[in-house]
């Protein structure tokens, strides 16, 4: 009865323990510049840039006016 037992506390246990785990093994594509610019999207519907060519994932970039010091104190 005592196995019984562990067994099952061990198959309740072990997915709490591994789903995180695997979770953070997965790839995240990051932000890279290539050529001085952004890396092109990777085609998902979710991504969108101000220096794409494609229509479809072409966003208008943000514009500050006044010293860049001041943009990133309000960036933070």
């Amino acid at each position: 009865m005592k196995r019984i037992i562990f067994v099952l506390r061990a198959l309740l246990i072990l997915p709490c323990v591994l789903l995180p785990l695997i979770s953070c093994t997965s790839k995240s594509t990051k932000a890279q510049l290539v050529d001085g610019k952004l890396q092109a999207c990777p085609g998902s519907p979710n991504c969108v840039s101000s220096e794409s060519e494609d229509a479809s994932s072409r966003v208008a970039p943000l514009v500050f006016q006044g010293p860049p010091e001041i943009a990133w104190e309000r960036l933070g």
